[in-house]
């Protein structure tokens, strides 16, 4: 009963891991769509002197540098999350395999 109930638990927890990874990869598209955003609007507003900004989901707006920086800190996170996605799918992967 014990090893069934370790089993489930490490079943779980690859599952969970599996959409960290899924989530960390959405969230690095993102982040490089801000990246490329933020550095395409900073290019226009410098070539023609105007001042372009972006209008983010809660309806304020951003400009070029800062979603930039958005999409930069978005990145990083993303590389975290996926270490920390594909360390817990390894480590569940060896306990189930040691268990059966």
């Amino acid at each position: 009963m014990k090893v069934k109930i370790v089993t489930y638990l490490f079943v779980i927890i690859l599952v969970l891991s599996i959409f960290l990874a899924v989530y960390s990869s959405w969230l690095f598209a993102m982040g490089f769509h801000n990246l490329d955003l933020g550095q395409n609007i900073e290019k226009l507003n410098f070539a023609y002197g105007t001042n372009f900004t972006d209008v983010v989901n809660s309806g304020a707006t951003a400009t070029g540098l800062e979603l930039y920086h958005l999409g930069s800190e978005q990145m990083h996170k993303a590389f975290f999350l996926f270490g920390m996605a594909v360390f817990l799918i390894g480590f569940s992967l060896s306990k189930l395999v040691k268990i059966d």
